[in-house]
């Protein structure tokens, strides 16, 4: 009610973007989609296996790390089976007990093994895109297991797999953050990457 004693209308007020035309009708609406940049690290940590875990033979692992979304690790490692004495003996492909060549991709957080024992940590490259990140090496984890390789300590190990993911999306590995031997470092499982 007004002073007066009527009754005032009150004006509706559309909201706008600006610079935003009608369309229809109706304001168009503009989604924004949010494109997180995340850091892309590599973690080195030493071989779980014994004897392996005393001498200076390093696995390596990329770490996506964004504040706003899961830290994620993403790796190879051997699936079960028995290793093949690398540099011996050619390994078989048809033999189901020979350790196949696995990768994954886990949280990285407390109580994962690369996260517990990991002895160093660096840079591969800043401000990646993280959803698009994670989503490429989706799909080159799945081109390698699709290959259906050997683990082999020496050429298709965890070091192949994170130098193929890094390849992939067009960059280079750092130095070894270490010293010390990491197997297969720099080289690539698929031709492409």
């Amino acid at each position: 009610m007004s002073a007066k004693g009527g009754t005032t209308r009150s004006r509706t007020s559309s909201t706008r973007v600006a610079n935003c035309p009608n369309l229809g009708g109706a304001p168009l609406q503009l989604s924004l989609e949010v494109v997180s940049l995340a850091d892309l690290l590599l973690s080195v940590r030493h071989l779980r296996d014994l004897p392996a875990r005393w001498a200076p033979v390093y696995h390596a692992s990329l770490v996506l790390v964004e504040p706003g979304q899961l830290t994620l690790v993403f790796g190879g490692d051997k699936g079960r089976g028995v290793l093949w004495p690398a540099g011996v003996l050619p390994a078989p492909q048809t033999f189901e007990w020979i350790a196949p060549l696995m990768t994954y991709e886990d949280v990285f957080q407390a109580g994962h093994v690369d996260f517990d024992f990991s002895v160093a940590r660096v840079s591969v490259v800043d401000n990646v895109q993280y959803h698009a990140t994670r989503d490429a090496f989706r799909v080159v984890r799945a081109a390698i297991e699709a290959r259906n390789l050997r683990y082999d300590p020496v050429w298709t190990n965890c070091n192949a797999v994170v130098s193929t993911l890094v390849r992939s999306l067009g960059y280079a590995l750092p130095p070894p953050p270490v010293r010390g031997w990491l197997p297969a470092y720099g080289r690539a499982i698929l031709k492409e990457a």
